[in-house]
């Protein structure tokens, strides 16, 4: 959802050339979050990667709450985003995949995919609406505040994993 809500909404909420642009954020967005998710691999290997989800959760949101106000504190938001997706998304894959037999991997990949991909689509199509009612910047602290109340969900996830 909220990838969906950054690459639609970034470049219309911070518009502009130059480096504190949104065409440098999302550079710096693509960048971490690459360079995150090879260091959540490894972390991942070596330990459990439930670990990385409060951590990336927090650092999303923190980052999504900068994202619209410009200069310098776009691009520590994007950092922040990126860094954060790049945990979420090598931790959750990783997990989806102890959750389902070797034999079903193709499955769990393909759920994992679809839910992201849907995840993005409902993000822009919904937060359109909501741009509307209340503005650019009051949209990013919403999508801020609802990645935070996620972390509800990984402090009630007691699943096992599957071997």
């Amino acid at each position: 959802m909220a990838a969906g809500v950054v690459l639609t909404f970034l470049p219309l909420a911070v518009p502009g050339s130059g480096v504190f642009s949104a065409a440098s954020a999302l550079l710096v967005v693509g960048i971490t979050t690459t360079a995150s998710r090879w260091w959540a691999g490894r972390f991942g290997d070596r330990k459990d990667p439930r670990l990385l989800l409060a951590p990336g959760l927090i650092t999303c949101a923190i980052g999504m709450v900068c994202l619209p106000f410009g200069g310098v504190i776009l691009l520590f938001g994007a950092l922040l985003f990126g860094g954060g997706f790049g945990l979420l998304q090598n931790a959750t894959l990783i997990l989806m995949m102890g959750r389902v037999s070797k034999s079903e991997y193709g499955l769990g990949s393909t759920l994992w995919n679809a839910a992201f991909d849907t995840g993005t689509g409902i993000g822009a199509f919904s937060f359109g609406f909501v741009i509307s009612a209340v503005g650019f910047s009051w949209s990013f602290f919403i999508c801020s505040a609802l990645l935070a109340s996620a972390l509800i969900l990984v402090l009630l996830d007691h699943s096992s994993t599957q071997d």
